[in-house]
This record gives structure tokens, C-alpha cells and sequence, in this order.
């Protein structure tokens, strides 16, 4: 499999990447018709990606940041057959705010709120801003 220097998929990357594309230009052009509306792009993609290049500067664990919190073991801690709350897997990492990855397909509570508050409500992952849409 080819992965880029953050041990990601570039494929499955470059999907997210030309999703992100085609939806803003999509979105951008509905705005035009609909110049009333309040219609908002907000990138899931760039905030995961900058957690991914920088963790320690967003609070979360350098060392094996794609590493579930909780899981059965591995480089990823991760096994399809054994996810949480099944029976048997019962390690889950002492500090879930500092983790990326809650369970393998999932992010933790303190990645969803750096997105949410860093990223979404002010800026600058979403066009326009949450917050300022809402305040109009």
C-alpha cells in the first residue's frame, strides 16, 4: 500500500482531497443562485491532517498518533474482528484527551472539539465561519 509521510493511505487521501474540490465549487456556485441562503462548506480533512503533522502542538500524543485508545493491540491497536465495547476488549489508554484516535474509525472527544472550536465556529476550515453566518 503507498501511505505518505504521515503513515496515511494517498489514495483514500486524495479521494478526501477531491471531494473537498468538487463540493466547495459546487457549494460556491449554489450560493450564486441562492445569494439569501446561508449555505456553508465546512473541511473535515485539513484540521485531521494538521493534528496528524503537529500533534504536540494540539495537546495529543506525538508517539503513535494514528494508535487507537482503545483497542486489542498492533501497530494500530486496532482489529476489525475485536473493536471496543466488544467482549474481551477492555484496554482503552489512560488519557483519551490526549489520543487522535478513539477506536480505529473514530476520533476522540478533544479532536472533535479542536475541530468544532478551532476550525468550524471561527474559522478557518469553514466557509464562512460558523459563527459569522449565524450572527448575520
Amino acid at each position: 500500500m503507498d501511505h505518505d509521510n504521515l503513515s496515511c493511505l494517498r489514495t483514500s487521501n486524495g479521494v478526501a482531497k477531491y471531494h473537498n474540490a468538487l463540493l466547495y465549487v459546487a457549494l460556491t456556485r449554489l450560493r450564486g443562485k441562492h445569494p439569501c441562503g446561508n449555505i456553508m462548506f465546512a473541511d473535515f480533512y485539513q484540521p485531521i491532517i494538521r493534528i496528524l503533522q503537529n500533534p504536540s502542538h494540539f495537546g495529543f500524543t506525538a508517539d503513535g498518533v494514528l494508535k487507537a485508545c482503545c483497542g486489542t493491540g498492533g501497530a494500530y491497536n486496532w482489529n476489525a474482528s475485536a473493536t471496543c465495547a466488544m467482549p474481551g476488549v477492555v484496554a482503552a489508554c489512560k488519557n483519551p484527551s490526549s489520543s487522535v484516535s478513539w477506536d480505529g474509525i473514530h476520533y476522540t472527544d478533544a479532536v472533535y472539539r479542536y475541530i468544532a472550536e478551532g476550525s468550524w465556529l471561527y474559522g478557518p476550515y469553514a466557509h464562512p465561519p460558523i459563527l459569522a453566518a449565524i450572527q448575520h
